[in-house]
């Protein structure tokens, strides 16, 4: 990673393997549409953040690693993540390391600022709500606070930033509940942390989130990005 570049957006994502992502959408999707779904919103998501310009950084955890790299699977979808960032030197791939969501992002953070960043925001894949607005509102608001959230529906985040590594922020009691931000923002308060939020936004786990994307992009939401329009085109659903 470069030095001294301002405020780095790292995307963090699971890998798009069919079986291993978006379960909970499998009543009305199979898992490969699942997968497809998901390798979509990313897309766009890279896209987007191409687009707010600055560094993107792409972390990765393992699900490629369950299936074996000889698939290609991986491989491929790098290949069109890198597409979708404007091309290979646009973006940068890293693993999560960690073995929870709460260590992985806060060795990513640690990571990014350790390696000369001023600020970095950690952000979610499962967004076709978030646009580029959106983002570059969140940074900003990071130049005057210790921490930013882009709080989400349903109690959680779906963008975090901060400009010093805090590992104690990513010690919530368990990721995916209701509690999520308000335990960070407990935290934050006991250490004494500013904070600033962004836009809310919604993600997309359940069979009626994907009802509503449909709906949504029935109308042409211009929120929603380029693949995940298509997606939803080609299943007719």
């Amino acid at each position: 990673m470069a030095s001294n570049r301002g405020c780095a957006h790292a995307l963090f994502t699971r890998v798009p393997v069919p079986g291993m992502v978006k379960t909970r959408l499998q009543p009305v999707l199979s898992p490969e549409q699942c997968a497809e779904l998901q390798e979509a919103l990313i897309l766009d998501t890279i896209s987007k953040l191409a687009r707010v310009g600055g560094s993107l950084l792409l972390f990765c955890s393992d699900e490629h690693e369950k299936i074996g790299e000889e698939s290609g699977m991986y491989q491929a979808f790098l290949e069109k993540a890198r597409a979708a960032a404007g091309g290979p030197q646009a973006i940068q791939v890293f693993d999560q390391r960690g073995k929870g969501l709460g260590q992985r992002m806060s060795n990513a953070l640690k990571e990014v600022l350790d390696s000369g960043y001023e600020s970095c925001m950690i952000i979610g894949s499962d967004l076709p709500y978030v646009t580029v607005d959106h983002v570059m509102e969140a940074e900003g608001l990071l130049d005057a606070a210790d921490v930013v959230f882009g709080p989400c529906c349903d109690g959680g985040y779906w963008l975090v930033g901060a400009k010093r590594a805090f590992p104690e922020l990513f010690s919530v009691s368990c990721y995916g509940g209701s509690t999520v931000l308000a335990e960070s923002l407990a935290i934050c308060n006991q250490e004494g942390r500013s904070v600033a939020f962004a836009q809310e936004s919604s993600d997309l786990d359940t069979p009626e989130h994907y009802r509503l994307l449909c709906e949504r992009v029935r109308l042409n939401d211009p929120c929603i990005g380029g693949y995940t329009s298509a997606f939803v085109g080609k299943t007719g659903r």
